[in-house]
Formats: structure tokens, sequence, C-alpha cells
């Protein structure tokens, strides 16, 4: 629809309001699918509402209800606005969405829901929407998603689910979703991921757990995704990466694990990422790394790893990393490196080894490294160097 035509739209709401309706929904417009976080501001839009206005253009494309009252939206009040391609109803006191409430709008699109008081998503919830690509449900606080909430949806392709109060995901409750590219779940409290709780997302390209509670990752949990690209687990309270955890994920470019407990990295947790090209472990409390951990990871570019407990490395830990550019071990325990731990790394350029407790670096150490340009070492050891391997050390 031309701009032109949305502006008399919008100028239509105006005009044939219901009586006693309050002024006035203006230029008010949900920005659409990028991001709808509604920002203009509130003087623009209609306030007051409790229910669905009846007396509008049936021809209307969008329906923008946000900052009103409304706590119930019934399927009976959208039954004469059936060309809508966005509702958005962020904002409001809506605190459930009864089974089929929007099944009459087949040529709906974009669907805002935030920052309501919504608890549940029962089945069927957003039945019957054959062309929705976007729907947002941030900022509620939804603690249970029946099973079959999302069925239905064969173009939805971004969700978004922060900032709730979600505690599990049940196997299957994303199933059937072929177009799914987007899942955001963080800051929720989700505890435990299931097998099977991602899977059949074949589109999947992001997905976000930050933020939650998560201590048990199952096997499986991941698997079939074949198009994942992103995934994101930081700040939460994982202890292990069991061998094989993120197996079988063939596109996955960036993993985030900051800010958990993890102690160990075990043989074989990173295995089978041929894509992988950066692995974030920074704010751990990581000791121990076993020989093989980072093995086969032939497009890894960057490894964050500070701030954890690390003291020694095995012979071999950052072997077999052959486009690794950034490696970053600040702020650990390290009191040695042991000699070749940083050969065939021909790419690497920037190297942190700052805030550490190293009292002994071999000449030579450095030398196998024709790419690097920054060196971070605390400025007490660099007087050791011979000159042949000071490169850009800094205190």
């Amino acid at each position: 629809m031309g701009r032109k035509l949305r502006h008399v739209l919008v100028f239509l709401l105006i005009i044939l309001k219901e009586p006693n309706m309050p002024d006035s929904l203006g230029n008010c417009k949900c920005e659409t699918f990028a991001d709808c976080d509604c920002k203009p501001s509130s003087q623009h839009c209609r306030k007051g509402l409790t229910s669905i206005p009846q007396k509008l253009p049936t021809s209307i494309s969008l329906l923008d209800l946000r900052y009103n009252s409304i706590t119930c939206v019934k399927q009976s009040e959208l039954l004469r606005y059936k060309n809508l391609s966005e509702l958005c109803l962020n904002n409001n006191n809506i605190t459930t969405i009864p089974s089929g409430t929007f099944a009459n709008l087949s040529e709906l699109q974009y669907l805002f829901l935030r920052r309501n008081q919504i608890t549940t998503i029962h089945s069927g919830a957003f039945g019957n929407l054959p062309e929705l690509k976007r729907l947002s449900l941030r900022l509620n606080q939804i603690t249970t998603i029946h099973s079959g909430a999302f069925t239905n949806l064969p173009k939805l392709q971004e969700l978004p689910l922060e900032d709730n109060q979600i505690t599990t995901i049940p196997s299957g409750t994303f199933a059937n979703l072929p177009e799914l590219q987007n899942l955001f779940l963080q800051r929720n409290q989700i505890s435990t991921i299931h097998s099977g709780a991602f899977t059949n997302l074949p589109q999947l390209q992001k997905l976000s757990l930050s933020y939650n509670q998560i201590t048990t990752i199952h096997s499986g949990a991941f698997t079939n995704l074949p198009k994942l690209q992103e995934l994101s687990l930081e700040y939460s309270q994982i202890t292990t990466i069991h061998s094989g955890t993120f197996a079988n994920l063939p596109e996955l470019q960036y993993l985030f694990l900051r800010g958990n407990q993890i102690t160990t990295i075990h043989s074989g947790a990173f295995r089978n990422l041929p894509e992988l090209k950066k692995l974030y472990l920074r704010s751990n409390q990581i000791t121990t790394i076993d020989s093989g951990a980072f093995a086969n990871l032939t497009q890894l570019q960057g490894l964050g790893l500070s701030v954890n407990q690390i003291a020694i490395f095995p012979f071999g830990t950052f072997a077999k990393l052959p486009h690794l550019q950034r490696l970053a071990l600040d702020k650990n325990q390290i009191t040695t490196i042991p000699s070749g731990i940083f050969a065939n790394l021909p790419k690497l350029q920037k190297l942190e080894l700052k805030y550490n407790q190293i009292t002994t670096v071999h000449s030579g150490i450095f030398s196998n490294l024709p790419q690097l340009t920054i060196l971070g070492l605390q400025a007490r050891i660099c007087s050791q160097f011979p000159p042949a391997d000071r490169i850009n050390t800094d205190s």
C-alpha cells in the first residue's frame, strides 16, 4: 500500500471516530517488522479505549490502538476488519488471548501485543493466520505456553517472547513454524532446555536464550536447526557443556556463552561446528580446558576466554585454528606460558594476556605469529623479551 493511501486511511480513522471517543490517532503508527516498539510520543495516540472501536472504515489495513485500557480482545470485535495487515495493541491491559481471537484476519502480517499483562498462551490463540510474519509478545507476564499455541502460522518469521516469566519450553512448543527465522526468549525464567524444544525449525537463524536461569541443556536440544547462525546463552547458570551439545549445527557462526558458571571445557564440546566464527566464554569460572576442546574449528576468528580462572593450558589447546584472529586470555590466573602454545596460528592479529600472574615468558613464544600486531601484557614482564619478540606490548 502506498504511503499516500496509508496517510488517507489514518486521516479517516480520525474523522470517523466513534462518539465520545478521545482524540485522536494522528500520525501514530506501528513501526513494522524490524521493530515495533512503537516509539512515537503518546500524545499522537488515542487514549482511554476499553475495547476495539466498531465504527471505523471496514477497509482499513492498519489499526493502531496502543496506550489504551483494553483488557480483552474479542473475535466479534475484529470481524469487520478483515483487511487488516497490521494490528498494534501494545501497552494495553490485555490479560488473555482466547482461542481463535484473530482467526478471521486472513491478511494480517504484523501483530503486536507488547507490554500487556498476558499470562498464558492458549492452544489456538493465533490459529488461522496464514500471512502472519511477526508476532510480538515481549514484556508481558507469560508463564505458560500451551502445546499448539503457535500452530498453523506458515509464514511467521519473527517471534519475540523476551521479558516474560516463562519457566520451561516443552518439546514441540515451536514445531511447525517452517519460516521462523528469529526467536527471542531472553530475560525469562527458563531453567531447563528439553530435547526437542526447537525441532522442526528449518529456517531458524537466530535464537536468543540469554539472561535466564538455565542450568541444564539436554542432549538434542538444538538438533535439526540447519540454518541457525547465532545462538546466545549468556548470563544464565550453565555449569557444564557436554560433548556434542552443539553438534550438527552446520551454519552456526556465533556462539555466546558469557557470564555463566562453566568450570570445564570438555573435549568435543564444540565439535561439528564447521562455520563457527566467534566463540565467547568470558566471565565464567573456567579452570580446566581439555586437550582438543577447540579442535577442528577451522573457521574460528575470535575466541574470548577473559575473566575466568584458567591457570594452565594443555599442549595443543589452540592447535588447528588456522583462521583465528583474536584470542582473549586476560584476567585469568596464568603464571607461565608454555612453549609452543601459540604455534600454528598464522592469522592471529590480537592476543590479550593482561591481568594474569605471568612471571615467565620463554624466548620465541610469539615468533611463529606472523600477523600479530597487538599483544597485551603487563609492563613488568615486557622487559624479559628480546627485541625480536617485542610486538606492540602495552601495559
